[in-house]
């Protein structure tokens, strides 16, 4: 009797070990999975402010040659004017 309580005990140590194993594996792997992608968006973030500031005052100047050259501009309502204004603001900080 006592044998047979005593391989049921290792039995039962022997599955929660396994699953003690698998829960730390799950959260490492969670963990890991976070953190690339906070790496990864926090790098995407830089790279976006990093290209709007470099490419700045290229926009701006294409952007005045556009106005000039287009025909169109006439055609859009204030209302979408002032929306691209205030996009444009916010983009670079005017």
């Amino acid at each position: 009797m006592l044998f047979s309580t005593n391989l049921s005990f290792l039995k039962r140590y022997k599955i929660a070990a396994i699953m003690n194993e698998l829960i730390i594996s799950g959260i490492d792997l969670m963990l890991t999975g976070m953190v690339t992608v906070l790496i990864f968006l926090s790098i995407l973030i830089i790279l976006i402010n990093t290209s709007a500031a470099i490419f700045k005052d290229d926009l701006t100047e294409n952007i005045d040659e556009n106005k000039n050259t287009s025909i169109s501009v006439g055609k859009i309502s204030n209302s979408h004017k002032e929306i691209i204004n205030i996009v444009n603001k916010r983009i670079f900080n005017e």
